[in-house]
């Protein structure tokens, strides 16, 4: 159905907080730094790709899969004329934070409401984190409609 890439460093959805605004009103926030910009363009490409397409928001069952790529820390890598290598004891997949579960539940919170019509239609959900070696930093998704 739809396959697209947005480029950046995934954010996790955390925890809300609870703040009082100024009228008095008790009100829900993300504590995450970095959240709304990264879910905007997430909303943003998906809306892109969907117009592009000429597709519908879908009110089918979907299966999607999230593709995640970070940045590996300058430790992985050695010092001085090898500082482009690698090191041998470097971890071959990012088991680190973000939790994936929270990298996911933000993608899709984003492609809600463009994509599908509801996050409750993901039937099957792979996720999958790995380091941007060879890609950059960011996100890809595949969404397809369950027959």
């Amino acid at each position: 159905m739809i396959s697209l890439t947005v480029f950046g460093t995934p954010i996790a959805q955390g925890s809300k907080r609870l703040v009082t605004a100024k009228s008095g009103r008790p009100v829900l926030i993300e504590s995450a730094k970095g959240l709304g910009p990264w879910r905007a363009m997430i909303k943003q490409e998906a809306g892109r790709r969907m117009h592009e397409w000429k597709l519908e928001t879908t009110r089918a069952p979907v299966q999607v899969s999230l593709y995640f790529y970070f940045q590996r820390p300058q430790s992985h890598y050695g010092t001085g004329r090898n500082a482009h290598q690698l090191l041998p004891s470097a971890p071959s997949q990012p088991a680190v934070q973000p939790d994936i579960d929270k990298i996911a539940r933000a993608v899709l919170d984003a492609l809600t409401g463009t994509v599908f019509a509801d996050d409750k239609q993901v039937v099957s959900l792979v996720c999958r984190k790995h380091y941007a070696d060879a890609h950059m930093p960011g996100v890809t998704v595949e969404v397809l409609e369950v027959v």
